[in-house]
């Protein structure tokens, strides 16, 4: 079947389990990546693709694309490119757009730019070995850019879309843009074709394309590199590996003997520390020329056979090094086979490489079939002398000769790459560790077991008087490499960041330069490899090795805070031994202030887990030139120290733990850093009159996001039970009240009082003793949505008993219970805050056993005096959107106001009442608000008694006065506009409102008897007319709606408001 379709760039999502063809309705509302493929240098969709006898299709199949091109022409064609190219506009097209771009093997420098920004600076020379398609590299111009295997966009308010391929074996999988001042100009996601040949009746496939938005930068590359593992089968047998390498410090001048002195100095000191360090790596430099690897020089007499023996005599791994597709001119390889080398355009022999002794190059070709067999029973032998681990270096020329012409016409240049290395792995065996190195990632995903994901660390900070290109081998260059892609660790692989050298002798490195290429190292969380002469390494720079190892294996999570902010990423964060922790970086060449905190250049300075903070008189400086654990010891004492007026910057290194565990005095301002996240709960400090504690907001981006709630959007977070129900557990101490599907975007789940009670899909039951969530779905819920929010009964910010606090700037989502609750409050100012997808815990359960909801956005309990709630967002909660209330015995709530706010897709928009005995209300004012579509939101049609109202007034018992509700505008609700239940017309004034019905009464008035409830103001009923009242006594509990007989009293009583939609009351 032909399938011409276009598919959102706005997070349409489709069932993974099925395949899906759509339709033109579904095509019209998405924003258009189409298909196409590129012939001659021109682009040919669907449609003119048919005109000459080819077929393009597309099929989604479990939330990835691929789109076939079928050759019906009679005759054979040499495409380029198959992929998609978007057309039209989508709601990435922007002003200040950023972009994430993914590189194609190590050295190739991947990160940030703007659109504003030109392409990466690579050197001409080396581009082909740094990129897929040099072809759609345009170097110098603003806006160009090329990135391989991934993208991600990223907007000003902190919204991101990636797009991804997920496979790679037989097509180099990337993307070429252009960005300008409105957004993304042009778009192609493309998979490589080489023009290799494609024969009348043949096909080939695309890889496979994924798209996932998120708000989370880390989150969203982790759920992409899962997803990558996944589809590709990433291996993961092995841990990462810790030893020894020989290159670093004797580089080709290596001799069997220097092997040995470093292996005898480890096995001698393995109870100092160094028991740790099990594989031996010998480097370039055994062999007698490129392509003879079991032909040793004379400095390794007995060759690799000679070499595992002593390795393994000493209780040690052998590794060693190999280029595997590399062919030396003087080499027996190049003489006896020289017909299984990869072509240029002449036909002749293709040589990208010089050598030593000015020797050249050439290439093995892995699409031959006698290659391929030579490969395998290469790494056969050489597994059969001992070696256990191989490095395979200098993979990329398999794949980056300009023009290349394979033995097999039909294969493409990742396809050459990737049957040599399926031959390499038949022959080491599947129980061999092979790490790839200035390898192309895309086609060795489930081949490699580790992966450079660098260029190389160098013996100096970086070349003095020459011009270093991006792809250079420079320590910023690396350090960019190595914190950029470690969201890869552990997911396709385990990632070797390169060697840790710590010498003093044979280096241009100081030892601030030592001692910050170690914190990168140890923070990476990857493979361990050391590369000094450790006879005479000075015992200070044994300890830095010491504590290298120590540290190796204990961080996890490690990313960049600064990701999108900086080419070079200067905060690294982890979390170690359970908690967070932050390395703060300077790549420049003079002291600058990171994050708040002085480093002096190339330097690198560990802050723990506190953040920074700056007073009134500047920047604190922390102690700068000691060791990392005095300066975080030195960060974390200055934290403890209360500080008046101080600004405290924090990102997600420091939880929000840490965060309620600060001593702060009045006037103290605590800053998170925007486009943050936080999980956990908010618990504030008080300041004091005139001096308040205030929580905000710094930086660019989204509004730093709090919510108390548990990811489970993973596969493995989900176990299928018995009855077909799945389950996830979640740590949490209280009701799961809500869980919520794709940030919202595909809704969320249905609560029930009882397991039993699961019977459709989307319901979902919590257990009350042990909080597991069961839910009803056809497929695992992490395949099934890309994010999974299980929403815990506590207060996002817990307030009670505070007072003289500020919060300004934030975002609060994803609690049970309330946005911002407690009790007890004076003093309190909420503006420019978000509030959503809040409420459903389980308040209580009544004598059926069902389980009574609650959950309002901002909520003022009891006793609340001098508040201020202004020109906040409110959307998506169980009750109401914004309330003060209460049900205690002499309790005041006074001077409150409401003002500018926004509310919709709430019960209520704004609630209040009152009644516990001797309770007093004065002076509140709801002023200039815009409440809507009361009861649209999630919690409706889940309620036992769906009643929605914009302005709801409960029973109430307190003496009110100075109660004015004016200027807001009420539109729209499932049930009312308008409900209440005492007669209001003394303490309350309604002035100047604006009431939009769309055919739902304005007004419900619930009359009560006079016995019962004790009402202040019984005789005020007396005013309206005897048969309302008779009705009203005659009904009992029950409630009316006000008739049309009854407008002309409703408008007198609501004064001088607009009113639309009379006729509707």
């Amino acid at each position: 079947m032909t399938m011409f379709l276009q598919i959102t760039t706005g997070g349409t999502s489709f069932a993974r389990n099925e395949t899906m063809m759509l339709d033109d309705d579904m095509k019209q509302r998405c924003a258009a990546l189409v298909p196409g493929v590129q012939i001659d240098g021109a682009w040919l969709d669907a449609e003119t693709a048919k005109d000459v006898g080819l077929v393009i299709t597309e099929t989604v199949s479990g939330g990835g694309r691929r789109t076939t091109l079928e050759n019906r022409s009679g005759k054979t064609v040499r495409p380029e490119q198959l992929g998609w190219r978007k057309e039209g506009r989508g709601d990435f097209d922007v002003h200040g757009l950023k972009v994430y771009l993914e590189s194609w093997q190590m050295a190739s420098p991947c990160g940030v730019r703007k659109w504003d920004d030109e392409p990466f600076d690579y050197s001409v020379g080396y581009l082909h070995n740094c990129v897929s398609t040099p072809s759609d590299f345009h170097p110098g111009e603003k806006g160009r850019f090329l990135a391989d295997n991934m993208c991600c966009f990223r907007r000003p308010d902190g919204a991101m879309k990636l797009w991804g391929f997920t496979t790679g074996r037989n097509r180099f999988g990337h993307f070429a843009m252009r960005l300008d001042a409105t957004g993304i100009a042009e778009f192609r996601a493309l998979c490589a074709c080489n023009r290799a040949e494609l024969p009348a009746g043949g096909m080939i496939v695309s890889e496979t394309l994924v798209e996932l938005d998120g708000i989370d930068t880390e989150a969203l590359f982790a759920r992409y590199a899962d997803r990558w593992a996944a589809d590709a089968n990433a291996r993961r047998r092995f841990s990462a590996p810790i030893g020894w390498c020989s290159w670093y410090y004797y580089f080709d001048k290596v001799t069997l003997e220097d092997v040995i002195e470093n292996m005898d100095w480890f096995a001698a000191h393995r109870e100092d520390g160094f028991d740790r360090v099990k594989i031996i790596q010998l480097d370039d430099g055994y062999q007698s020329a490129l392509g003879d690897w079991l032909v040793p020089n004379d400095k390794f007499p007995g060759g690799l056979r000679r070499f595992a023996a002593e390795v393994k005599r000493r209780s040690f791994i052998p590794a060693t090094w190999v280029g595997p597709f590399m062919v030396e001119e003087n080499s027996a390889l190049l003489k006896e086979h020289p017909d299984w080398l990869v072509k240029g355009p002449d036909g002749r022999p293709a040589s990208p490489l010089g050598w030593r002794d000015n020797h050249r190059v050439y290439v093995l070709d892995g699409t031959h079939p006698e290659v391929q067999n030579h490969l395998e029973k290469l790494f056969r032998e050489i597994r059969a002398t001992g070696i256990d681990y191989v490095k395979l270096d200098f993979c990329m020329i398999a794949s980056s000769v300009v023009g290349a012409r394979y033995f097999d016409p039909s294969a493409t240049r990742a396809q050459a790459l990737r049957r040599g290395f399926e031959a390499i792995r038949r022959g080491f065996g599947e129980d061999g560790f092979i790490l790839g190195c200035t390898a192309p990632f895309g086609p060795l995903v489930g081949i490699v077991d580790a992966m450079r994901t660098s260029t190389d660390i160098t013996p100096y900070w970086r070349q003095q008087g020459i011009h270093c290109h991006a792809e250079a081998p420079t320590v910023p260059n690396v350090c960019r490499n190595v914190i950029n892609h470690n969201y890869l660790n552990g997911r396709l692989w385990i990632n070797d960041p390169d060697t840790l050298i710590v010498r003093d002798d044979a280096t241009e490195l100081t030892r601030n330069e030592v001692e910050l290429w170690s914190e990168a190292i140890a923070l990476a969380g990857g493979s361990l490899l050391l590369s000094d002469r450790f006879t005479t390494l000075a015992p200070e720079r044994l300890a830095l090795v010491r504590r290298a190892l120590e540290a190796t294996g204990t961080y996890a999570d490690t990313h960049p805070a600064d990701r999108w902010e900086r080419e070079f990423p200067s905060g690294w964060c982890a979390v170690r031994d359970g908690r967070r922790a932050k390395t703060l970086f300077n790549f420049e060449d003079e002291t600058r202030v990171v994050d708040g905190v002085g480093v002096d250049a190339h330097s690198a300075v560990s802050i723990g887990a506190k953040g920074s903070w700056v007073t009134e008189a500047g920047i604190r400086k922390f102690v700068v030139g000691r060791s990392a654990e005095e300066s975080a010891a030195e960060a974390a004492a200055a934290m403890k120290r209360p500080v008046t007026d101080a600004v405290f910057q924090v990102d997600e290194t420091t939880t929000l733990d840490d965060v309620n565990a600060m001593a702060l005095n009045p006037g103290a301002t605590v800053l998170f850093k925007r486009g943050g996240v936080w999980r956990g709960q908010l618990r504030p400090r008080s300041g004091k009159p005139g001096h308040p504690i205030t929580y905000g907001a710094y930086g660019e981006g989204a509004k730093p996001i709090i919510e108390p709630s548990y990811d489970r959007s993973r596969l493995e977070d989900w176990r299928l039970e018995p009855d077909g129900t799945w389950s996830a557990g979640t740590g949490a101490a209280a009701d799961i009240g809500n869980v919520i599907l794709d940030h919202g975007e595909s809704g969320c789940l249905f609560k029930r009082n009882r397991r039993a009670e699961i019977a459709c899909d989307r319901d979902f039951w919590c257990d009350p003793e042990t909080f597991r969530v069961y839910l009803k779905s056809a497929s695992n819920p992490g395949l099934r949505w890309q994010s999974i929010e299980l929403a815990e009964k506590i207060h996002g910010v817990d307030q009670g008993s505070m007072h003289d606090i500020v919060y300004d700037g934030l975002s609060v989502r994803y609690s049970a219970a309330h946005g911002f609750g407690g009790d007890q409050a004076k003093r309190i100012t909420i503006r420019n805050c978000d509030i959503s997808w809040i409420g459903g815990g389980i308040l209580y359960f009544n004598d059926k056993g069902d389980g009574v909801r609650y959950g309002n956005g901002i909520e003022f309990w009891g006793a609340a005096e001098d508040i201020l709630v202004e020109s906040n967002r409110v959307w998506e909660c169980w009750d109401a959107g914004l309330t003060n209330q209460s049900s205690l015995d002499d309790t005041v709530q006074r001077n409150l106001v409401w003002r500018g706010n926004e509310v919709w897709n709430c019960e209520y928009a704004y609630e209040y009442w009152q009644q516990g005995k001797g309770a007093v209300t004065e002076n509140v004012r709801v002023e200039d608000n815009a409440f809507r579509d009361a009861g649209k939101g999630w919690g409706h049609t889940q309620r036992w008694n769906p009643n929605a109202a914009s302005l709801m007034f409960y029973d109430t018992t307190a003496d009110t006065s100075g109660f004015v509700v004016s200027r807001n505008v009420f539109s729209r609700s499932e049930n009312w506009l308008f409900r209440f239940f005492n007669d209001w017309r003394n303490g309350l004034a309604m002035q100047g409102n604006r009431w939009i019905s769309a055919g739902e009464p304005l007004c419900q008035y619930h009359g009560r008897p006079k016995t019962g409830l004790h009402y202040r103001y019984p005789d005020r009923l007396d005013t309206i007319n005897d048969d309302n009242i008779a009705e009203i006594e005659s009904q009992g509990t029950g409630a009316r709606l006000f008739t049309k007989d009854d407008v002309d009293d409703f408008f007198n009583f609501i004064g001088e408001s607009q009113c639309h939609g009379r006729d509707e009351i």
